[in-house]
């Protein structure tokens, strides 16, 4: 497999150089991982002081050599950048995890960014050449996969609903389980307009606010139960959360992209994240699988401008995807906003046509979320959850600055009553008191406040902003069973934990009880943790950085156009590290495009040099 010429390789002669250069930065990655980044326990310390740390330093020199072997000009270029980024983001995830601070003014931490670089730097680089590479597409024949590989590849007239099927299959064992389906998270304020006669708040979506409580209301009105109600919604959102991922994979089977196809519906079929989580009664549930489809229908969009063959009902099928995405997630809206800021300066062909499309999108949804649900008398939704972030910082100051001013106490008790109940983590605890009302009465007050004691406490404010969107951005993050980031199942909410007031509560009454309780053991113990590295897959930032090494794929093969569809998932990313918790369901959308991402890096390989 050769290297196209024009790339200037270096390290491929000089042997020794090589192998210096490999001890060098295999050396410095492992001094840093054992300094700083890995918790300081007795364990680490005796695998790095025996025959084993050794071994590991010697491998991970033999990877380095083998991979100095490919380097370019351009790959190291482009793969030092990304880096350095992937190296600052580690490095500080280890010291909020570890010391509760980014721990921006101790050398150690400029250090270890320092040490990770090299071995980094030279691992990326081959990868980059390594995926710009020739590939065959014979990897995935019908000789290999059979009548399976002819439904996928899109010729059969039922391949969708056989892949439709196959996922909802799947899934049904876990409906059995959590009968008549898991009543959890934002359920019990969501629904409880229903015993209060209170006006439906637009604090969530109203169409999955109507949805809901209009199956376990019909339900309750004709058979006396709320239960059949929430087995039907349960039935009726894996439903469509299978037709949505279906969907997906059959858009994909259109780019070329070899096995990525089988491989993505076996991913949305069978990874527990997914199967898990379609039970679920949250709006996260089909918001997730909007998102993954608006994504595969852009990229569509994208393949087709570049070919110049767009046809009238990719725009439409386009436009009504980002309209249902919108009405699941507000923050989508604002990320989207940005997206489309940005591709007004990378958009060439058909930007009439798409600009077009999507204001119409953004138009009808604040048509349905502006006159008509005032004309309907939906309540709009507190504004405190967008402050999630401010809040936080200011109540990490008054918490952790024993010299605050009596002047700057007195304002963030005004805004932030409860500022003592400060959870790094979450800002839930402060959020439920915070005063909405001031903020509004006057906001130039309260931004001329925050922004005044942020200068007097710019570490404060940035490590509370780390720490509650920490789960988004680090590439590793160790957590224990009693952390909420990262965990693969539901808490679930019985009689005994519903609070006090007027809420509608819905008991697991399960028909395959085998298997809720092996569901049971695994949330309870998270399992994940028990597997070394399977916990990885159910962080965000693991597939936040895949992403991110497919732009730098993108850059390195110059296939800027399809850097675009990497923006709009960054876009909505960008809106997550403002949220008042960084947990899986929110940024489970990196988990739904990553088999996106893959398949369009597969097909868009830059062809070979001659």
């Amino acid at each position: 497999m050769s290297t196209p010429p024009h790339d200037v390789i270096f390290f491929q002669q000089n042997h020794t150089l090589s192998i210096a250069l490999s001890v060098i930065s295999s050396l410095l990655f492992a001094i840093s991982f054992e300094l700083f980044i890995l918790p300081q326990s007795a364990n680490w310390r005796e695998v790095a002081s025996s025959v084993f740390g050794l071994i590991i330093i010697a491998s991970l020199g033999c990877v380095a050599y083998r991979c100095l072997a490919r380097i370019t000009l351009r790959s190291i270029v482009i793969a030092g950048i990304f880096s350095c980024l992937y190296s600052v983001a580690l490095v500080l995830a280890s010291n909020i995890t570890n010391y509760g601070s980014l721990s921006l003014t101790k050398a150690s931490t400029y250090l270890a960014i320092l040490f990770c670089i090299p071995f980094l730097a030279i691992i990326t680089s081959r990868v980059l050449i390594s995926l710009s590479s020739s590939y065959s597409k014979q990897v995935a024949s019908k000789k290999h996969f059979g009548f399976i590989f002819s439904y996928l590849k899109g010729r059969s007239r039922y391949s969708y609903f056989f892949m439709w099927g196959f996922i909802f299959v799947c899934w049904l064992p876990i409906l059995l389980a959590e009968y008549p389906g898991a009543w959890t998270f934002d359920v019990l304020s969501q629904t409880q307009h229903l015993l209060t006669e209170e006006p439906i708040s637009a604090k969530h979506p109203v169409i999955h606010t109507l949805w809901l409580s209009g199956c376990i209301w019909i339900s309750n009105y004709f058979l006396g139960s709320y239960a059949p109600g929430l087995v039907a919604y349960t039935i009726i959102q894996m439903l469509i959360l299978s037709a949505l991922l279906a969907r997906v994979v059959l858009i994909t089977t259109r780019w070329k992209c070899s096995f990525m196809p089988i491989v993505s519906l076996l991913v949305y079929a069978l990874f527990p994240g997914f199967s898990l989580w379609s039970v679920i009664a949250t709006k996260d549930v089909l918001f997730f699988g909007l998102f993954a489809l608006c994504l595969a229908l852009l990229i569509d969009l994208l393949i087709s401008i570049k070919a110049d063959s767009v046809q009238k009902r990719q725009w439409i099928y386009f436009g009504i995807a980002l309209l249902f995405m919108f009405l699941f997630r507000n923050n989508a809206v604002y990320g989207f906003v940005i997206f489309l800021i940005v591709c007004l300066f990378i958009i060439k062909k058909y930007r009439k046509q798409f600009f077009l499309v999507s204001l119409s999108a953004l138009c009808a949804y604040g048509i349905l979320t502006g006159p008509i649900s005032d004309a309907a008398g939906i309540e709009p939704g507190d504004k405190r959850e967008m402050l999630s972030v401010p809040m936080s910082q200011l109540a990490s100051v008054a918490v952790k600055d024993s010299a605050i001013s009596e002047e700057d106490l007195e304002f963030i008790e005004t805004y932030i009553p409860d500022w003592k109940k400060y959870d790094p983590h979450i800002a839930d605890p402060i959020k439920a008191t915070f005063n909405t009302d001031a903020v509004t009465e006057d906001p130039l007050y309260f931004i001329k406040g925050y922004l005044g004691i942020g200068l007097k406490n710019p570490l404060a404010y940035t490590d509370a902003f780390a720490s509650l969107c920490k789960g988004f951005w680090a590439p590793s993050m160790a957590y224990t069973k009693n952390d909420m980031t990262g965990e693969m199942t539901p808490f679930k909410i019985g009689n005994r934990d519903v609070p006090e007031g007027e809420y509608i509560s819905i008991q697991t009454e399960s028909k395959f009880p085998q298997l809720y309780s092996l569901l049971t053991n695994i949330r309870d113990q998270k399992a994940e943790l028990v597997i070394p590295g399977f916990a990885s897959f159910f962080q965000v930032g693991t597939w936040v950085w895949l992403i991110i090494l497919y732009i730098a794929s993108c850059i390195y093969n110059k296939n800027k156009l399809f850097i675009i569809p990497a923006l709009f998932f960054m876009c909505y990313w960008l809106t997550l590290l403002f949220g008042p918790v960084s947990i899986y369901r929110y940024g489970v959308v990196a988990l739904a495009c990553a088999p996106i991402f893959i398949s369009i890096l597969i097909s868009i390989k830059r062809p070979r040099n001659t």
